[in-house]
């Protein structure tokens, strides 16, 4: 991980954050096409870049569609720890739902049914 990358963005999302003291900054969030990590893994870059702050991380996963797929649940979890550190609120078009997965949902697996 030493030499971790976006490399070829394949989606973003743009966001605003506001800190307490009511200014504003843009922030861009943007994920990485899944590369192979070894000869069982898929890894999915991806970033959270914002004037004053940024994150640059990893999801890891069997192929390279559940890395894909554990990257967009991992990232509410990593806005909120955002949110903590930089005392402040992200918002999406306006509004504090941010339109990502669920967090918990990472893991589980269909049940059957719809």
């Amino acid at each position: 991980m030493k030499d971790l990358q976006i490399g070829l963005v394949i989606a973003t999302r743009d966001l605003t954050f506001t800190h307490s003291d009511g200014s504003v900054e843009f922030v861009k969030i943007s994920i990485g096409a899944p590369v192979a990590d070894g000869d069982d893994a898929w890894a999915c870059p991806y970033l959270i870049q914002a004037e004053s702050f940024q994150k640059l991380f990893r999801m890891i996963g069997g192929d390279s569609l559940q890395s894909l797929i554990h990257t967009t649940h991992i990232l509410t979890d990593e806005l909120t720890a955002l949110s903590r550190k930089h005392a402040g609120t992200f918002k999406y078009l306006g509004e504090a739902d941010l339109m990502l997965p669920p967090p918990e949902y990472l893991g589980h697996r269909n049940r059957g049914g719809a």
